[in-house]
């Protein structure tokens, strides 16, 4: 089910950030990678009524501008419980604000290897 196919994705990611120097993330809600309380990963997965079947998509912020999350969307109507009402500048941060100096090009590189050997 959808809670199995997320923790087996975000425990993947989250072996790539801590072999990459990056500590305390977090599974948090359903879909989302936290640290200090605060999102850097938020995913959505799309499941196909035959078995084995499902689309996966997600975004890690590494080094976004923040700013333009409460520009384009609007507060969401329905949210997890550690979001607290919190706007999305004080609910999101970044990999690099939380003093993370990595390469988005190179996460995603190892990302992609370690859910190779996982999915």
């Amino acid at each position: 089910g959808p809670a199995e196919i997320f923790s087996t994705i975000h425990d993947g990611v989250i072996a790539v950030l801590e072999s990459s120097g990056i500590s305390g993330v977090q599974k948090t809600g359903l879909s989302d990678l936290a640290i200090n309380n605060r999102k850097i990963l938020g995913s959505s997965l799309y499941l196909k009524q035959s078995p084995g079947l499902y689309f996966y998509q997600s975004a890690l912020m590494v080094d976004s501008d923040l700013s333009l999350l409460g520009k384009y969307l609007a507060h969401p109507p329905r949210e997890p419980l550690y979001r607290g009402k919190r706007g999305h500048a004080d609910f999101c941060t970044t990999l690099n604000k939380e003093g993370y100096g990595v390469c988005a090009e190179e996460i995603a590189e190892k990302i992609g290897r370690e859910l190779a050997g996982r999915l």
